[in-house]
């Protein structure tokens, strides 16, 4: 099988107004990947970041990007692919955005069930609400979460999973009014943006319960490998062809 040469580019959307803190846990991210596949030069950037994507791409070879995102929405569709075009890497190849893959709904399930573990409650007394951004001009985001929310469910061991978007209904706060008995909050998120870091804390708050907030599930310490399998997958398959 002949040796793949292209640059791998993990690229998340970041955070317009404070660019800086997200782009280094893009490039620290990036790092964590490419000490999995030794045999590429990974690199990572976010959309927000000025001039970010262009430095990036900057070098020899065709770049492989991987999205992540937790949904194929505009941003992975549309906005992704006429910035690549415009640095001259129109034809880049643009893999599953990470919120889509099946290993990472599987890794939800791990992280919810350490979160009870950790909070002392028994899964199947609890209900498990995933908070995802939504979007009031486009399905694909909630469309990604409720793949997420039926692939958390199958595994049966919690008493309800249910979806819950800061920027479409449900929104949180009504979700999270409607709970009894025992819940946990799974942040469906590749970041720490202000969704993850204010409009989940506040619409705890607002709903006068204790619902504990797990770590977005970007964080989690499986990431960098799940990204790296997803990978090498990937392009051990394009090489074969």
């Amino acid at each position: 099988m002949a040796q793949v040469t292209e640059t791998i580019l993990l690229v998340a959307h970041g955070a317009p107004s404070d660019p800086a803190p997200l782009e280094a846990v893009l490039q620290d991210l990036a790092r964590a990947v490419g000490r999995d596949l030794p045999e590429y030069e990974v690199r990572g950037t976010t959309l927000a970041m000025p001039d970010g994507l262009a430095s990036a791409l900057d070098g020899p070879g065709r770049p492989v990007i991987m999205p992540v995102f937790m949904a194929g929405g505009w941003f992975v569709n549309s906005f992704l692919p006429k910035r690549l075009h415009e640095h001259g890497h129109g034809g880049a190849r643009v893999l599953t955005p990470l919120g889509l893959l099946p290993e990472l709904h599987t890794l939800c399930v791990s992280a919810a069930l350490d979160g009870c573990r950790r909070h002392g409650v028994g899964p199947s007394a609890t209900a498990l609400v995933l908070a995802a951004h939504g979007s009031a001009r486009s399905a694909k985001s909630a469309e990604a979460a409720r793949i997420a929310t039926a692939h958390i469910a199958s595994a049966g061991r919690f008493r309800k999973v249910v979806p819950a978007y800061v920027e479409e209904t449900p929104f949180l706060g009504e979700v999270f009014a409607s709970l009894s008995g025992p819940a946990l909050c799974l942040p469906f998120f590749a970041t720490a943006a202000d969704h993850v870091r204010v409009d989940l804390p506040d619409a705890v708050a607002e709903c006068r319960r204790s619902i504990p907030i797990l770590p977005h599930i970007g964080s989690h310490p499986k990431i960098p490998a799940l990204l790296a399998g997803h990978i090498r997958r990937c392009l051990t398959v394009a090489a074969s062809v």
